[in-house]
């Protein structure tokens, strides 16, 4: 299996934290995936109006907060008045209500990341298409170094920059040439070899429908010496299929159900 940081078996990292657990990257979604013993965590990143970068997947509010409209068109203050958990249910005993309902800034993530000894990934999605153009990059591998996160050897990133891209990954490319980047791909695309060495990327991040169709790619990026990351996987075939071809990274909502089919099948 993949050495990907030493490790003999595929990293389990939480998508969004363990988000079929809890409202999606509050951070008790976080904390719930660090109980749950992922090896790291993932996040969608966009920039507020006065150009602070929150972690908030959509473009509008209305899916998973009580708000509406565009997040970039609201201020970080306007932004943590709002609820963004009550949505998901009934807040459990083991979490307050800050921790269940709160948007969470990149800076309060990375520095929940950073205080853990064990050294989590951390993988960060830079959300495209945005107005603020490199602002966003710039503004996220800031938040990186700040915490410390910037490790460039390559082999055992602590944080990471994910995109679908390819002007958000050359951005963040110019920014940090020794950064870990990860190019997202939803579809198989022609000259993919090229593509890839022209962004610079580190692994090629598949989504599991793209592995199941197109299995070829991980050989692919393998003599291109690249890694290779799933999303999101959370069915035990869907896993399964992951391990036959041995994949780096398994980014999931459910990282404890996730692990035990992982010792499960291993020991089948």
């Amino acid at each position: 299996m993949s050495t990907f940081l030493g490790q003999q078996r595929p990293l389990v990292i939480a998508h969004r934290g363990a988000s079929s657990l809890a409202p999606e990257m509050t951070m008790a979604a976080y904390l719930k995936a660090r109980q749950d013993l992922a090896d790291g965590y993932e996040c969608d990143v966009q920039l507020t109006k006065d150009l602070q970068p929150v972690c908030f997947h959509d473009t509008n509010l209305n899916r998973t907060s009580n708000g509406f409209g565009r997040l970039g068109a609201k201020t970080l203050a306007e932004l943590k008045r709002l609820d963004y958990g009550t949505w998901f249910g009934e807040l459990p005993t083991e979490f307050t209500i800050e921790q269940w309902c709160s948007m969470l800034t990149l800076s309060e993530l990375l520095e929940f990341v950073a205080a853990q000894s064990t050294a989590p990934i951390m993988l960060i999605e830079t959300k495209h298409i945005s107005a603020n153009g490199i602002k966003l990059e710039a503004a996220t591998i800031a938040a990186i170094k700040k915490f410390g996160l910037d490790n460039h050897d390559s082999t055992k990133p602590r944080a990471a920059l994910m995109s679908f891209s390819i002007p958000a990954l050359r951005r963040a490319r110019s920014i940090d040439p020794d950064l870990y980047t990860v190019f997202l791909l939803a579809k198989k695309l022609p000259a993919l070899d090229k593509l890839s060495n022209f962004v610079g990327s580190n692994a090629w991040g598949l989504g599991i429908h793209l592995l199941r169709t197109n299995p070829e790619l991980v050989e692919q990026a393998r003599s291109n010496g690249i890694q290779v990351f799933v999303w999101t996987v959370n069915t035990p075939e869907q896993i399964e299929l992951c391990l036959k071809y041995k994949v780096d990274v398994i980014i999931t909502d459910n990282p404890a159900a996730t692990n035990q089919t992982i010792a499960r099948l291993a020991a089948s």
